[in-house]
């Protein structure tokens, strides 16, 4: 039988999976229910998704091979209704926010934890474990499942439910330069049950706009000062040793495309527990306040360095590449220097 007639003749399923159900059971198919054979924790290479035609006719032909073609169908059409969050609930999302977006991206991707939610409900919240290496998703009584209601290789032993194995979905990468696109690709995926799924995002949500209210931990940064932007990445990942993370190296590099460096600096805010924001950003702008002096001149002394014939050259061609003079390059130089050998991360000289 052919893709398409077979199709047709399930139409009342098929028409339910959408773009968003055939992706997601294309990525889910690589670990067949009835035989799973790879490890949920283990690393594979990344698999780039194919055009939605070509994975929609993967998934047909796919359930079209197997020993009981409708009970798969069944199984795929519950998976995909218990995985997939409907789209009135995601209308409040901007789809044009990239720093929004971005954040989301981020979250879903970072590491879960086993955080405790009562102490840390005010500032911060964790990401959901996956209990175990399954999912159990209850069977609706209708006729649409009736051949799940049966036993199968899927049930579980009160025949009331199914098992879904956890997968290794971790090597399969969405190459989009549209952020809410991965967004979804990476929502859908998230192997979690629909109810905690829709919680997580709100919690989400709501964190982000509390993130937004805190205006002064921001507001301070001039948009417009290279300088001062630049500075303040360098002093987030050399000084604070904070960046953001993610095993997929891919969608970290979509962000910051999208993003410009003042934008990915609130992420970096964004990443932080409330509850540490506030110390943080104080050490933040003294740290700044301190830069600012040594840059204005008001610090500076006249000293004499003798430096050899070629040190000066080299000194003058970076002078005028870098359309700095020779003193604030000799002062950059220092500065990081200093830095790195005598201070402590938190600006206290070690010595």
């Amino acid at each position: 039988m052919l893709n398409e007639d077979f199709e047709k003749q399930y139409k009342e399923y098929f028409n339910d999976f959408g773009e968003r159900g055939f992706t997601l059971a294309w990525v889910y198919f690589p670990c067949n229910p009835t035989n799973l054979q790879q490890d949920v924790f283990q690393e594979n290479p990344p698999v780039s998704l194919p055009n939605n035609d070509m994975i929609k006719n993967d998934v047909i032909e796919q359930i079209k091979k197997q020993n009981n073609p409708k009970e798969m169908l069944e199984f795929t059409h519950l998976f995909i209704k218990n995985m997939i969050i409907e789209e009135d609930f995601l209308n409040s999302i901007d789809k044009k926010d990239n720093i929004l977006i971005s954040y989301l991206i981020i979250n879903l991707l970072r590491p879960s934890t086993n955080i405790n939610y009562q102490e840390l409900s005010d500032t911060y919240f964790p990401k959901p474990l996956l209990d175990s290496n399954t999912q159990i998703i209850f069977i609706p009584e209708t006729n649409k499942y009736e051949n799940l209601i049966k036993k199968n290789n899927f049930i579980t032993l009160n025949e009331k439910n199914i098992i879904i194995p956890k997968i290794n979905h971790l090597n399969n990468i969405k190459h989009s330069d549209n952020l809410f696109d991965i967004f979804i690709f990476l929502l859908d995926k998230y192997e979690i049950n629909l109810k905690h799924k829709k919680e997580y995002l709100s919690n989400l949500l709501n964190y982000y706009e509390t993130v937004k209210t805190k205006e002064k931990n921001y507001k301070w940064i001039d948009k417009e000062n290279h300088e001062q932007i630049q500075w303040i990445l360098y002093y987030f990942q050399d000084t604070l040793k904070f960046e953001i993370c993610l095993n997929q190296i891919h969608y970290i590099n979509t962000i910051k495309r999208k993003c410009n460096h003042y934008e990915f600096i609130f992420l970096l805010i964004a990443s932080i527990p409330l509850s540490n924001q506030e110390l943080l950003i104080l050490k933040l702008k003294k740290a700044w306040s301190q830069q600012k002096f040594r840059m204005s001149g008001k610090a500076k002394k006249a000293y004499h360095l003798p430096l050899t014939k070629e040190t000066n050259r080299k000194l003058k061609a970076l002078s005028e590449v870098l359309n700095k003079t020779e003193s604030q390059i000799l002062e950059n130089l220092i500065e990081e220097k200093y830095r790195i050998t005598i201070l402590d991360e938190n600006g206290r000289s070690k010595y």
